[in-house]
């Protein structure tokens, strides 16, 4: 039996057959590469002038953005392809020697790579639903250009000491194009921006976070699309983790159930990357995308699933399983996000002697049994056995309250417990950190 925390989600690869394993995989390897070319032939903009020209001669910068978008998206199915080799037809979780570990902390490693850079466009592409218009598209474009001129400019005075004026000079054009176009603009709505105003007289200006334009994009977001995201910050984190050299992260998981999950992690990004992308061009795609538009509209699972796992997990008073331990909801707050968490209290087998209450994320969150419907059923029972008694009805919910404590605790310790974690599921659990995201 599963971890009672662990979140509903796409069924697990190890348990579908292989050759619909295999099938999904090639699905979503074909609509990274093919997708990504029909899109591209829908935007009025060629791989000749793509290439030739910069920026600033572009007519269309919303095509040049989106151009970008799906060479990203390409080449993400270049390393799906490969990753899909690797695989073959089902999860391999047989490593065993230091070459498999560290193999599989390469391909960690890549993958990580690939799923940060299709969090962060995504992220971009819901932030620009809202700005969906050209002059924020070009201003957006040419002050990444003013950025990397000028941190050229500087990495190349502090090293050398050399202040090229050619390359001074295309800073100052940049610059100047900027200020072209910023009377057109509502600073309010430059979302790119950490400070909302026009380009100072020393050219130094600071894009907002990759944090701050996920705090943007989440209220933006589809819930399937929040789920991709990593529901908050963390995610990216981790994806950006798995890049830098970090001594101290030991945490392993067997190589190929690793990548598995980066594969389909990467293959729901990409289809949703190219959904936002045939809705900010009001596309009419046909072939492959019209197929996977089609199938991503009509399936409602990734919305259900989202709102599953952040919302809705318990009520006040639920009782829950929350890791090896019972408890019962005492408080639920939610964020700004929509995000439930839960203040539960232990009633039997907390984690530590010094925990007898604590917050919790959703998705760490099982419901056992609604506590208002035993409540009510044993003060019906109450009424039953006692009709003349004087005693409230206020006063017989405190006593049903204390007596559905005791008797769920009662049936935890005769045997519900072990029929939720056997010892197959003690063993695995063991294996992964107790409060992994999903």
């Amino acid at each position: 039996m599963k971890d009672a925390t662990t979140p509903e989600s796409v069924p697990a690869e190890a348990s579908t057959p292989r050759r619909d394993v295999k099938s999904r995989r090639e699905f979503m390897t074909r609509v990274a590469l093919a997708g990504s070319n029909e899109l591209r032939s829908h935007l009025p903009l060629n791989e000749t002038n793509y290439l030739r020209f910069t920026i600033e001669a572009q007519e269309d910068s919303r095509a040049y953005f989106m151009y970008s978008v799906l060479d990203s998206v390409y080449e993400v199915g270049v390393a799906m392809m490969r990753w899909e080799e690797l695989l073959g037809d089902g999860v391999d979780t047989s490593d065993t020697t230091i070459e498999d570990r560290l193999i599989g902390e390469a391909l960690k490693a890549e993958a990580s790579m690939w799923t940060r850079r299709l969090i962060e466009i995504l992220t971009s592409l819901i932030c620009f639903s809202a700005t969906n218009e050209e002059r924020y598209y070009r201003h957006w474009l040419l002050l990444d250009q003013l950025e990397a001129l000028t941190r050229k400019h500087s990495d190349e005075h502090e090293y050398f000491d050399c202040d090229q004026k050619g390359l001074l000079h295309w800073i100052d054009r940049t610059a100047a194009d900027v200020k072209t176009i910023e009377p057109s603009l509502d600073f309010a709505r430059c979302w790119y921006l950490r400070d909302k105003h026009v380009l100072p007289a020393t050219r130094r200006f600071r894009f907002s976070s990759f944090a701050a334009n996920l705090r943007t994009a989440m209220p933006l977001a589809k819930p399937r699309e929040k789920a991709e995201l990593g529901l908050s910050y963390r995610q990216f984190s981790q994806a950006s983790g798995s890049i830098h050299f970090s001594p101290g992260d030991k945490w392993y998981e067997r190589s190929r159930k690793r990548l598995s999950k980066h594969f389909s992690h990467c293959g729901l990004l990409v289809h949703s990357v190219l959904v936002r992308v045939i809705e900010l061009n009001s596309m009419k795609p046909t072939g492959l995308c019209k197929r996977m538009l089609d199938v991503y509209n009509q399936n409602a699972y990734g919305d259900e699933l989202s709102r599953r796992m952040t919302a809705g997990r318990a009520k006040l008073g639920d009782f829950v399983v929350v890791g090896r331990g019972l408890a019962r909801v005492i408080a639920v707050k939610s964020s700004r996000f929509g995000y439930e968490s839960y203040t539960i209290k232990y009633l039997a087998d907390s984690p530590s002697p010094d925990v007898s209450e604590d917050d919790v994320l959703p998705y760490n969150v099982r419901r056992l049994q609604d506590a208002e419907k035993l409540k009510t059923k044993v003060v019906e029972l109450m009424k039953k056995l006692a009709p003349d008694s004087q005693v409230t009805d206020a006063v017989r919910r405190q006593h049903a309250e204390e007596a559905a404590d005791e008797a769920v605790r009662e049936v935890w310790n005769a045997g519900l417990r072990d029929a939720l974690f056997n010892t197959d599921d003690e063993r695995s659990n063991q294996s992964q950190p107790a409060n992994e995201e999903p």
